[in-house]
């Protein structure tokens, strides 16, 4: 079956849905972010698609500036393609086409002065996630070139693994409307990982209580910035700096070894008015394997609107 990892992925946050509305948790919201390359440098390769979501979970009364772990919960779930620079030919310098769906639970919290996220998180990888050919299927139905037999044959291969995600990070008001965010984070699973970064926020709106930071570029997106105030604007700036130490999406057989460390330069700009809040940024991406051509420029956007 070509989406038997989606399939298996909805029914999954189905069931969890579920399980936490019956545990006495209050929905409070969702976030989404959408990234994709032709939003950025326009090349359809390397990191070339991603979707990132979240719904949040409260405990009734709970105070989403003063969180205990358990307070809140999150229910994630990523969906990415990574491609190599030709879809059409295999080159055997590039890293492979392979698609990923990731499910998590994650708690944020607070710990004295910091902020605190800790949670788990399931990844179906390769061809069974469905999502290298729903690409396929997408590049036909809009007339844009498709892999080739030598790309499809190439791919990363199918496997289930489990993982997770810790960050802590020490917010500090610079003055009424700037606020620095040093962080550090560790992820396993997809990408075993370790970084340090900071990011950097300057506006009205303020960086809201509920966020959470997308896998790929770094941002971090609200569950919903009607909270922070009725209108305004926020403009962010983030860097890290990442130290990695294994990746599937660059197996041993596939030939090509990931970089140790890379970096990740973005900027983003919230516009809130009303019952309308619209996103829009940009990241570039360090390079993440040995022989890459150059640097990656992503875009994001994320449209919200409560009626």
């Amino acid at each position: 079956m070509k989406y038997k990892y989606m399939l298996v992925a909805l029914l999954t946050q189905l069931i969890a849905t579920t399980g936490v509305a019956e545990t006495g948790y209050k929905y409070l919201g969702y976030g989404r972010l959408v990234t994709n390359d032709l939003l950025g440098d326009g090349k359809d390769r390397w990191r070339t698609g991603s979707v990132s979501a979240f719904r949040m979970y409260v405990q009734d009364g709970v105070d989403l500036k003063h969180l205990k772990l358990g307070d809140a919960v999150e229910l994630r779930s990523h969906f990415e393609v990574v491609a190599p620079s030709d879809l059409q030919a295999t080159n055997g310098g590039d890293r492979p086409w392979g698609g990923a769906i990731s499910l998590g639970l994650h708690s944020p919290f607070h710990y004295g002065p910091l902020h605190m996220s800790l949670g788990t998180d399931i990844h179906f990888i390769g061809t069974g996630s469905g999502l290298t050919q729903f690409q396929q299927d997408l590049h036909k139905g809009l007339g844009i070139k498709q892999a080739g037999d030598s790309v499809a044959d190439n791919q990363v291969n199918d496997e289930t693994v489990i993982g997770g995600a810790a960050e802590v990070a020490y917010p500090i008001s610079l003055t009424q409307r700037v606020q620095a965010r040093p962080f550090g984070e560790m992820r396993a699973g997809l990408e075993d990982v370790a970084r340090v970064g900071v990011d950097l926020y300057f506006g009205a709106l303020g960086a809201t209580p509920a966020m959470s930071r997308d896998p790929v570029t770094g941002h971090r997106y609200p569950v919903n910035v009607e909270q922070a105030q009725d209108r305004g604007m926020l403009f962010s700036l983030g860097y890290d700096h990442t130290h990695v130490a294994t990746s599937k999406f660059l197996p041993s057989e596939a030939n090509v070894k990931h970089e140790p460390t890379r970096s990740r330069t973005r900027m983003g700009m919230t516009f809130k008015l009303g019952s309308w809040s619209v996103f829009g940024g940009f990241t570039w991406m360090g390079k993440e394997f040995e022989g890459q051509e150059g640097e990656q420029v992503l875009g994001s956007i994320r449209l919200f609107s409560r009626f």
